[in-house]
């Protein structure tokens, strides 16, 4: 008999009826006599494969042959499995009990015993029970194959090869990532949309890969988890959990709805009277950073992330460039200048460094104030202050001062004085994270909340 390709109209090989028969023949073989699948079990990849697993239906077999036309399956134009490949069953431990556990697995029936289980081969006639989180393979070639997922009593479709670089590991069982769009992107990590298996809820999963970076920088990247496992702050990204191994870590983080800040500044969407709380937020975040000797060291806009769509809560994230400092020795402090964050918000000294082509720039917690400083005013303005090609930035960034007359022509001389005071040339003339909190700039949104408190209170 022949049997056409439905992809594209090719024509497949031709299979004998004496073949046909023999694959009929082990299928049947194969299946065990107390096979009894527990509700309905399915693997939807439209359209390469859509099949249930119920009472009536105990197994299914997948491959190329019209006997397995519910789990025909085409890999790629020019590529295909076996006619005859795997067998999936669901086996109930203790028959005729109600309410027991079932046991799902594969049986590999190809000719080529080309069915695996986490990278491991099955083997021709053999089969290997499955367990949550299994990758199934179903095919030689790795890039030319389909990729299986069987979890909580389901089969799923990998539909990209890519989501198999975003499993997680059994530690991590309690969480799976719901797709490939990123929430975020960074130079060191990518932030995938997860689910939290126990509450049913949304996580963050940060994934950092040792491929894209030298050992060393690995090394000081993945040490996030462990840092940010310290920081408990209400403006700090909550930690729930993490996992490394030598290629990769994995930082579980909680889900937050309303966006970056930097989307809002680029929306045009912050007011003065809104900023001045939100900047305390995040002038305490760094306040409770440097009291426990932290450097954030990447303070940016689109490092702060709204809590959710009210708009009213922010929290810093991203600590892969975070440094433990001694206060008694942090004038001394020194790292590769490599390490430092983005252009834009980068601190005179900093600055300095890179132009003169340094390996090591001396510098203290106060760069995290020159980089506050730069964000006040860029969510004030819509703008950077310092902009260009990055050596142009920088070059700007150690001669030039900053250019206040938007804020002045906004009547923001609060935020004027503020930010001057924040982006000092010297370091120790800048305001610390403590006098920041001190500063008429937030004494003056204290005192008219006092104000308006009092004025309610009489009307009421």
């Amino acid at each position: 008999m022949r049997v056409k390709r439905q992809k594209l109209g090719k024509p497949v090989k031709n299979y004998l009826a004496q073949e046909y028969i023999e694959y009929r023949r082990r299928v049947n073989a194969s299946t065990p006599e107390n096979a009894r699948p527990i509700a309905t079990f399915r693997i939807d990849c439209q359209p390469l494969i859509t099949f249930s697993l119920n009472e009536t239906k105990k197994s299914v077999c997948v491959g190329t042959l019209p006997g397995c036309k519910e789990g025909r399956i085409f890999v790629g134009e020019d590529y295909m499995i076996d006619k005859i490949h795997c067998q999936f069953v669901i086996v109930n431990k203790n028959p005729g009990v109600q309410g027991c556990n079932y046991t799902a697995f594969v049986r590999d029936i190809s000719f080529n015993s080309s069915t695996f289980v986490n990278n491991k081969r099955v083997g021709y006639g053999s089969s290997m029970v499955l367990h949550g989180q299994d990758m199934i393979r179903i095919g030689e070639h790795p890039d030319k194959s389909i990729k299986i997922r069987y979890t909580n009593n389901e089969f799923h479709y990998v539909q990209d090869k890519m989501l198999l670089k975003y499993t997680m590991p059994e530690s991590l069982s309690n969480y799976s990532v719901r797709s490939l769009e990123y929430l975020g992107k960074g130079a060191h990590g990518i932030v995938m949309n997860g689910l939290q298996s126990f509450s049913n809820g949304d996580v963050a999963c940060k994934y950092i890969f040792r491929e894209s970076m030298s050992q060393e920088l690995y090394d000081r990247i993945s040490e996030e988890a462990n840092i940010i496992s310290k920081l408990k702050h209400e403006n700090i990204v909550t930690f729930l959990d993490s996992w490394k191994d030598p290629e990769h870590t994995i930082i579980i983080l909680e889900f937050m709805t309303g966006g970056s800040l930097l989307s809002l500044i680029n929306q045009d969407q912050i007011k003065f009277d809104d900023w001045t709380d939100l900047a305390r937020q995040i002038c305490s975040a760094i306040q409770y950073m440097h009291d426990n000797d932290y450097m954030h060291r990447d303070i940016k806009a689109s490092n702060v992330m709204f809590s959710d769509k009210t708009y009213k809560v922010v929290k810093l994230i991203d600590f892969g460039l975070t440094k433990s400092f001694n206060k008694a020795e942090q004038l001394d402090d020194s790292i590769e200048h490599t390490a430092i964050g983005t252009i834009a918000y980068t601190s005179c000294e900093i600055a300095q460094g890179l132009l003169d082509g340094k390996r090591q720039c001396h510098y203290t917690c106060a760069v995290d104030m020159w980089s506050f400083g730069i964000l006040n005013y860029h969510a004030l303005t819509g703008n950077l202050p310092f902009t260009g090609e990055d050596n142009q930035v920088l070059r700007s960034i150690v001669s030039d001062e900053i250019n206040y007359s938007p804020l002045i022509e906004l009547n923001l001389q609060y935020a004027v004085d503020f930010i001057s005071e924040l982006c000092q040339k010297d370091p120790e003339s800048r305001l610390t994270a403590s006098q920041a909190m001190d500063h008429a700039f937030f004494q003056r949104l204290k005192n008219d909340k006092m104000t308006n408190d009092k004025c309610q209170g009489i009307l009421s």
